[in-house]
């Protein structure tokens, strides 16, 4: 399992507050993801990335300790991908002097950090799948290429009409025959 977190910076006009997101992949798809309005004004896109690291770090010590209940165990540190220098170096730098004024809070992901729990690795920002979720839509090369490494798919409407014309009420089951013309299907449009 590998995880993305990304930030704006002082991206609400209004209330200069940054957007926070992540995404954390299981086998190369999607299993948990979140976009939300940080609460406090960062001075820096550093800053603004290292409150986003943190709400990510939280989430990777949920779905490990759920991943661990599922008897899937995790022996190896989370994978956090980050793709600003500064905010990685802040949360490796436990006595780093430009982050005295932000709230202890957001120190979480030091100490999973510090315990092995994550660990951070730079990502390029143009292989930033967070980015999804944090910038308005992106131009359509770049919305797109994200969304392909990001493991979605867009479905022609009718493929998606067939599937859910073909579930049964009783038993949620996909007929074997469609589900052979569905693969067909997919198969030829992709």
């Amino acid at each position: 399992m590998v995880g993305f977190s990304d930030s704006d910076w002082a991206g609400d006009i209004e209330s200069r507050r940054s957007v926070s997101g992540y995404m954390f992949q299981l086998c190369g798809a999607p299993i948990s993801w979140k976009s939300k309005k940080q609460t406090s004004v960062a001075l820096s896109t550093a800053e603004a990335e290292y409150m986003a690291l943190s709400s990510a770090a939280q989430e990777a010590v949920w779905l490990r300790k759920f991943l661990n209940e599922l008897k899937l165990k995790q022996e190896a540190p989370m994978v956090l991908y980050e793709d600003n220098q500064a905010a990685i170096s802040m949360a490796r730098n436990t006595h780093h002097g430009r982050t005295r004024h932000i709230d202890i809070r957001y120190h979480f992901v030091r100490e999973t950090v510090g315990n092995g729990t994550v660990e951070l690795r730079y990502c390029r920002s143009n292989q930033m799948l967070a980015d999804i979720l944090t910038k308005g839509l992106i131009c359509g090369n770049v919305f797109g290429h994200l969304r392909k490494l990001a493991g979605i798919v867009s479905l022609p409407i009718f493929l998606f009409l067939l599937v859910f014309m073909t579930i049964e009420k009783e038993n949620w089951r996909i007929c074997t025959g469609h589900l052979k013309l569905l693969r067909m299907s997919l198969l030829h449009h992709y």
